[in-house]
């Protein structure tokens, strides 16, 4: 990583303090989204340096319209407002992720903006309506959940064709040991347990119900062989008899969602789905945590060395990576 510059550093402690010192007892919200802020607050300084790393690559924040896009508790909402862009729009699908950022904000008095609930359709729709153009866009731990990228990034397009994104992913294809321990939670998802219906059980008791008339082996081999899809697509595979054959044997998701589990890509599939779109990628390693102590604080910093020097071959250790997606043409 490379360190923030001096105007940020400055910035970005204060908001630290800020999001760190903030009075939970007076904010309405359930227990859960309580554990999500503190594990998040807990982690704050390493989350500040990936936020300065995305929100650095982005010219001219004064005079511009950032997207948080999947900004769950909004904290890189908070950090972009700090350094200082002209406007920031907040968007989350999850109802309950949006109730939470708009109560940060009135219990901080800062923030997004704007908060949209929805995806990049709300998205698009709320810009045309009022005339806003996003010159770019940054989404942390986001895209390995999105359901079809060919849309999004449709959308994203008409939104503003030349505008500049940002992606971080701890999904990260070529780090091995990561994808291994990805696909245990994967396989997890789709068997489940006693208190939580796997995806696969899912899938199966959704054809049960809308094909009746279908053998037990024949919702047995729809429900394996529609995995990664949403029940609106599994009713039209089932009817088509058309498998889907653009999952692999790992990948799934919540089809009730299509929020995907930790999807694992190869870099190939995005510059494929994003030149649909005109769009082009640059990949680059990220890094570990320098705010950890002892040890841990000194491997992270070797490691930091080598992800920063090594290049691609460096990447098979990388904790996460950045993707930056410009416009075919652009130009610096």
């Amino acid at each position: 990583m490379k360190r923030k510059q001096a105007n940020t550093e400055a910035k970005f402690e204060k908001t630290c303090n800020a999001l760190k010192n903030i009075d939970l007892d007076k904010l309405p919200v359930s227990a859960g989204a309580v554990c999500s802020i503190k594990s998040k607050i807990a982690t704050i300084d390493y989350y500040a340096d990936i936020y300065a790393d995305c929100l650095e690559r982005f010219a001219n924040p004064q005079h511009s319209v950032l997207v948080d896009y999947g900004g769950g508790l909004a904290f890189l909402s908070y950090f972009a407002k700090a350094m200082g862009f002209a406007k920031v729009i907040y968007v989350d699908h999850n109802a309950e992720s949006v109730r939470v950022a708009e109560q940060l904000k009135e219990l901080l008095r800062d923030g997004p903006d704007e908060v949209l609930c929805g995806g990049s359709d709300v998205l698009r729709q709320w810009c045309l309506q009022n005339g806003v153009k996003p010159d770019y866009l940054a989404a942390v731990d986001v895209i390995e959940h999105i359901y079809d990228l060919t849309p999004f990034f449709t959308d994203l397009k008409m939104i503003n064709p030349t505008m500049q994104m940002v992606f971080t992913t701890a999904s990260n294809p070529d780090n091995l040991l990561k994808v291994r321990k990805l696909r245990k939670v994967m396989l997890s998802d789709e068997v489940g347990d006693e208190q939580h219906p796997g995806f696969c059980q899912k899938r199966y008791d959704f054809i049960r119900q809308r094909f009746p008339q279908l053998s037990v082996p024949e919702l047995q081999y729809w429900a394996k062989n529609t995995r990664g899809l949403i029940y609106s697509d599994i009713e039209s595979a089932v009817e088509l008899r058309r498998e889907n054959e653009e999952v692999d044997q790992y990948n799934t998701c919540d089809p009730e969602t299509g929020s995907w589990t930790e999807r694992v890509l190869p870099f190939s599939d995005y510059r494929k789905i994003l030149s649909m779109s005109d769009f082009r990628i640059t990949v680059s390693n990220g890094f570990y945590n320098m705010h950890a102590k002892g040890v841990k604080g000194k491997v992270s910093a070797c490691l930091n060395f080598l992800l920063r020097n090594g290049g691609v071959a460096a990447r098979f250790f990388a904790p996460f990576v950045t993707i930056d997606v410009k416009p075919q043409n652009f130009e610096q």
